[in-house]
């Protein structure tokens, strides 16, 4: 037996599986050509054959070449035996075995149902710090953090740590609010890294560089460093989504979540709510005649933040705000959130479930109402006492639901330096798994490991503008179809025209993103349409309308089994077309609806994509045949550009 040396020890495994391709008179096989080995790293290379049932033709399978990459000299490698269905390279150093590399057939069922996989591999690495490097120049990449750029390739990241942080669309070396480890490239190769690993990212237009190593915010202490990526390899983007997906369990959202609007009252009130405001509040609603169901009251309602205690001078009487809310038809959230302010006589009462550092000292986090500490719900103790108060106020108040705000670890300053977490993203996914237990009702606006929590999940806070770079209506889509591509189904797409924070919101910009949001899971509106005029109240009321008609197809996609989604790429049905691929202004709902709403000021005409298929303009009939781009399509201010799809079309 060899000792192995003390600094360094890696080993990788690797399966590949052939078979029938999905769905497909076709079939295909990926195998292993020769890997090459040198002192730092390996790299592995894949032929591609298909096979029409007349002949057998290998494709260009470039793409497919992946490559770890140890940073330094750490040896010979010599090929050796190991045991029964196992390959083994060891990296030798003096007589050490300084790494090794195991390569061996794995079990697929347990990772995917039988025979949607074709070729996988699951890579265990342990050792210095190492990185995964997949080329995808030509191809499109998805998955990532979800941001406002899509695909995913759009978005460049430098070494950023891959942790759950806000407003990391405005910078590079920061992931998101939500992020799943899983990209998908247009070639059909779909990447997992696990939980546990120190991820960093680096990514750009030709290739995503995922990092593993012990830096900060994860802990720095070990020497050894460990990593596991799954690959998949398919035929294309859309069957490595539902290889990697297979065991996604949908979360189906109350019914009136989706067939209802919902209004907050944040952007019409800010913090300056009373009990009095929100019932004229929901009666200029009605008497407005537009169909809300839920009405989420937001920021303002506490004696301070944290205490979670009804301000009785705002609110005498909360209970029968809820019962009137109640009475009206309406279902009623609450606002609420992890901190504890620093001026809130709850600080000092709650210190022991409130995030400290190692010394013992209670952790201060400034965030956008002040500043103050933060419950610990990776502390039992803590996660219990935050979500008994929640079940009383429910139950004091007769509350239908939450909405819970922040989240993010980025919170958490002097990550792993004063405060020691083994694996930060832990902090997020435990609160939204708390947040989860008030059900799917709730929403949250993070994730990190949580698409299967019995929640919905929304896009971090929208801002009153127009493009992508300021975070506004052009940012919507691209976002929503990120929280797909990520596994998240019970999605909500923040508020209608953004959340006015200091700008100036005019009518043309709240119709446009009103009609996005007709055909999106919810339409949850705060600026208020009568403020604009009396066309931009009816609008509004036909827009409603025509979510509610649309409501049940999309309760049946929740409802079903397959995997489906709501919000769908193009690529869902013709994920082999550049432009398919690269569409990121227009969506589909399941694969019967195709949406194209304007997203660029002071346009009257937009360029349509019809994917394959036959599509009909329900507003005046006109029939498209796809694949097709039709130019110029007409759509003034009182238009929504929506399609229904009429017949499948035969692809070959």
């Amino acid at each position: 037996m060899r000792r192995y040396g003390a600094c360094l020890l890696c080993w990788l495994s690797i399966a590949l599986v052939c078979g029938r391709s999905w769905n497909s008179q076709k079939s295909f096989w990926t195998i292993s050509g020769i890997p090459s080995f040198n002192s730092q790293s390996a790299t592995f290379t894949y032929i591609r054959i298909i096979d029409d049932g007349l002949t057998k033709k290998e494709i260009d399978a470039s793409d497919l070449t992946f490559k770890i990459d140890f940073g330094k000299p750490i040896g010979t490698p010599v090929t050796v035996s190991c045991g029964q269905g196992k390959t083994c390279v060891n990296w030798m150093q003096q007589n050490l075995i300084t790494a090794q590399l195991v390569k061996s057939e794995a079990d697929t069922s347990s990772l995917w149902q039988p025979g949607l996989s074709k070729t996988w591999s699951e890579i265990t690495v342990k050792g210095p710090s190492h990185s995964y490097t997949f080329n995808h120049k030509g191809e499109q990449l998805f998955g990532g953090p979800v941001e406002d750029l899509y695909p995913s390739n759009l978005d460049v990241k430098e070494h950023a740590p891959y942790t759950t942080s806000e407003g990391g669309h405005h910078f590079k070396n920061t992931a998101d609010a939500v992020v799943e480890r899983v990209w998908y490239t247009s070639g059909g190769r779909g990447i997992r890294v696990s939980e546990e690993t120190p991820l960093f990212i680096d990514s750009n237009e030709e290739r995503l560089v995922l990092s593993a190593k012990n830096e900060l915010p994860y802990p720095t202490s070990n020497p050894l460093v460990s990593s596991r990526i799954t690959m998949v390899v398919e035929e294309n983007v859309k069957k490595a989504w539902i290889a990697m997906n297979a065991n996604l369990r949908k979360v189906s959202p109350p019914e009136i979540s989706v067939r209802k609007a919902m209004i907050s009252t944040w952007v019409a009130f800010k913090r300056d709510i009373t009990q009095q405001k929100v019932i004229d509040f929901a009666k200029t609603i009605k008497s407005k005649q537009l169909d809300i169901g839920i009405i989420g009251v937001d920021d303002g309602w506490e004696t301070c933040y944290g205490s979670q205690i009804f301000d009785k001078t705002k609110f005498p009487d909360p209970k029968a705000m809820v019962d009137e809310l109640h009475q009206m038809g309406h279902t009623v959230t609450l606002w609420v959130h992890p901190f504890v302010n620093l001026e809130c006589e709850a600080h000092d009462r709650l210190k022991d479930y409130l995030v400290k550092y190692d010394d013992g000292t209670i952790l201060t986090s400034t965030w956008w109402n002040g500043q103050g500490g933060m419950i610990n719900f990776l502390n039992e103790s803590a996660v219990e006492f935050y979500t008994n108060r929640l079940r009383k106020l429910q139950e004091d108040y007769d509350l239908d639901g939450f909405k819970f705000d922040a989240g993010e670890v980025s919170y958490i300053y002097g990550l792993n330096q004063n405060f020691t977490l083994a694996y930060p993203n832990s902090w997020t996914r435990s609160y939204v798994e708390m947040a989860a237990q008030f059900g799917p009702l709730g929403e949250v606006r993070v994730g990190a490991g949580t698409p299967n929590a019995n929640i919905r999940q929304r896009l971090q806070d929208l801002n009153s503008v127009w493009s992508v770079e300021g975070h506004g209506l052009a940012a919507v889509i691209p976002a929503m179809l990120g929280l797909t591509v990520a596994g998240y189904g019970a999605t909500i797409p923040d508020m209608i025209g953004g959340n006015a924070y200091n700008e100036e919101v005019g009518k043309e910009l709240y119709v446009r993103w009103m009609q996005l949001n007709t055909f999106l899971p919810v339409m949850q509106f705060s600026i208020l349409p009568w403020s604009f005029d009396d066309e931009t109240l009816k609008l509004t009321q036909n827009s409603i309308a025509l979510h509610e008609e649309y409501s049940p197809y999309m309760m049946d996609l929740f409802y079903d089994t397959g995997l489906l989604p709501v919000v769908s790429p193009l690529w869902m049905i013709e994920p082999n077309t550049k432009e398919a691929l690269t569409c990121n202004d227009e969506f589909l709902v399941g694969d019967q609806i195709l949406v194209a709403p304007v997203v660029k000021q002071g346009a009257v005409t937009r360029d349509v994509y019809f994917p394959a298929g036959v599509w009909k303009d329900m507003e005046t009939g006109t029939v498209y045949e796809g694949p097709k781009t039709v130019k110029d399509f007409p759509a003034p201010l009182t238009k929504l550009p929506w399609f229904v799809r009429q017949r499948f079309a035969t692809t070959p």
